[in-house]
């Protein structure tokens, strides 16, 4: 067998200075140590790969003054000793001291995998131990334990270890090694095994088989298939030139090498996240990247404005959410890349003339008109007027109306060499020629009569289709087709329980209106969800839309059961009474 060991058991730490990230829990553990206080159950929580078992076994080495002794030192793991023989087992061998050294330290591990009677039977002996046991516990879930247990414990939150952190280990780690490898190469390492120094372990014991000693930065990151920053700055160098044909062949580029489209999208938020962050020189500090590259992002992100950045991290969150459900993800990264080249572009939108206007124009045109007549001295001319000739009036009416609505003709050309071109072809194309007074004076008046007429025809026209109901005569037979054509829609729907309740049932036809009856609520419940589209149905199929769908729950009679053996006698007396003469006869008796 070959001496190997891998990096995560080679370098496991050996007291608590050596844990890597976790000083909030190894202080208070030497403090507890050193001031002899020491209590009897700890509970171990947090993520995997953080350093749980690894100071819990370094603790016990420590309460018994670091003597190596296998004796002093049980290692359970509660996935596969989770029953209740195992705990009553485990509580026997609590009972016996230790041979040497002063305590027994008994670890188990993954704590959350006990059963519910396992945990009931492990309770006393957690809340009142043998002076000389100590118990550990180590879990990944402490919402799944009960809170008898956690009451019953020390409770020490194991975090996730920064990128940071790891990144110094696994340099320093590299130097023991005699292996050549980048900073960014370990960055990239620590933030793939998101914050778990165990996994970062297995990564680089992966690489380092791969490539040995040397390692360059652009095959580890072929190896373990992610994206650099290059790929992201680039991208965003065309998005901001608008240059969408670049930013669909460097996609296919990556694509091509065996990239995921959610890599992608993960890489592009992770990008343009740091880009809003850069926007603020008070928020670069929290970017994990090297110096040229946040000033780099610095650049980038003065080309954009915050409402735009946060317009395209809403653009990438929707793709990342559609990605799973899509059936072409590349699709939709390249039209989430169209949509970002597309940033600040906003779209225009068409204004065309209200007729309505023009009316208003109208009526304000005959509130001037009377005003005139009230404050002019010669209004006794225009009434004289009126009374002789009202004819002439109302052309000289007509005449300033004319006029002012040519005015309001005028204003909208004036308005037109101002609008975009888009806007200018909508009036070009409307019923208003600007062009031709002499037709303008007719056809602005005709248009008006025109328009309201239609607005006055359509008016009418709906309330007349509103008041018309149809009442066909309908049979029995129709009806019941109308069911079964309903019942087969439910079957398609997949509606099985409806359907079974139609296939058992047929309606009654009680003159307009349909009756049924059921045996259950239950049924009646679940046809009325579904009353409103039969109804519909009918109404259409039956040219009826004053039918009425009735629905009721049969009464059902009472069974009497018989329980005891008066009340069987009883009963078979009432059917024949010549068992009660059989009775006194034999001088029976009912037991």
């Amino acid at each position: 067998m070959s001496d190997y060991l891998v990096s995560a058991r080679k370098y496991r730490p050996q007291n608590f200075n050596e844990v890597v990230g976790q000083s909030h829990v190894t202080i208070p553990l030497q403090n507890t140590i050193n001031n002899k206080k020491i209590g009897h159950a700890y509970l171990f929580c947090g993520p995997r790969g953080v350093g749980k078992t690894t100071c819990a076994r370094i603790f016990a080495k420590a309460v018994n003054n670091n003597l190596t002794n296998n004796y002093n030192l049980f290692e359970l793991d509660g996935a596969s000793n989770n029953g209740v023989d195992q705990i009553r087992t485990l509580i026997e061998q609590v009972k016996i001291p230790p041979q040497s050294g002063k305590y027994k330290v008994y670890i188990i591990d993954e704590v959350h995998m006990l059963s519910q009677q396992a945990f009931n039977a492990f309770l006393k002996t957690l809340e009142e131990p043998p002076k000389h046991s100590i118990f550990i516990l180590a879990t990944t879930e402490k919402n799944k334990l009960i809170p008898t247990i956690l009451s019953r414990c020390q409770i020490f939150d194991f975090k996730k270890i920064t990128d940071t952190d790891i990144s110094d280990y696994l340099e320093e780690l590299a130097k023991n090694e005699n292996i050549e490898a980048d900073k960014k190469t370990f960055d990239l390492i620590a933030t793939k095994s998101n914050g778990s120094l165990r996994d970062s372990l297995s990564t680089f014991d992966k690489i380092y088989s791969y490539y040995n000693n040397k390692w360059l930065h652009q095959d580890i990151l072929q190896l373990l298939s992610s994206l650099d920053i290059s790929f992201s700055i680039g991208v965003t160098n065309h998005i901001v030139n608008k240059d969408i044909s670049s930013c669909l062949l460097d996609l296919n580029s990556v694509i091509t090498i065996g990239f995921e489209a959610k890599d992608i999208i993960d890489n592009l938020i992770s990008h343009f996240r740091n880009l809003i962050v850069a926007y603020d020189p008070k928020t670069a500090v929290l970017i994990n990247e090297n110096t040229e590259d946040i000033e780099i992002l610095k650049n980038q992100a003065n080309s954009f404005s915050k409402d735009e950045l946060i317009t395209a991290l809403e653009c990438l969150h929707s793709a990342e959410s559609n990605c799973k459900k899509s059936s072409n993800p590349r699709f939709l990264l390249e039209l989430c890349l169209m949509q970002l080249c597309n940033l600040g572009q906003k779209k225009k939108r068409i204004t065309p003339i209200d007729p309505s206007s023009i009316l208003n124009t109208q009526s304000n045109t005959q509130s001037e008109i009377a005003k005139e007549n009230i404050s002019d001295p010669n209004s006794n001319e225009v009434h004289k007027l009126k009374i002789d000739n009202p004819i002439a009036l109302n052309n000289s009416q007509q005449t300033k109306e004319d006029n002012n609505i040519h005015q309001q003709l005028d204003h909208n050309s004036n308005l037109e060499n101002n609008t975009p071109s888009k806007n200018k072809e909508i009036i070009n194309n409307s019923d208003l020629q600007i062009n031709d007074p002499k037709k303008n004076k007719i056809d602005s008046r005709s248009s008006l009569i025109s328009i309201t007429q239609e607005l006055h025809q359509n008016k009418t026209d709906t309330e007349s289709v509103e008041t018309i109901e149809q009442t066909k005569e309908w049979s029995e037979k129709d009806m019941i087709q109308c069911w079964k054509e309903f019942s087969e829609e439910l079957k398609g729907e997949k509606k099985i329980n409806v359907y079974n309740i139609f296939e058992r049932y047929i309606p009654d036809k009680k003159g307009n209106n349909m009756h049924l009856e059921v045996v259950s609520l239950s049924e009646k419940a679940a046809i009325e969800e579904v009353k409103g589209e039969l109804l519909i149905l009918m109404k259409k199929k039956l040219s009826n839309d004053l039918i009425k769908f009735i629905i009721s729950v049969t009464e059902k009679e009472e069974k009497n059961m018989l329980y005891t053996n008066k009340e069987k006698y009883m009963h078979m007396v009432k059917k024949n009474k010549s068992i009660e003469l059989l009775k006194e006869k034999l001088d029976l008796s009912i037991l």
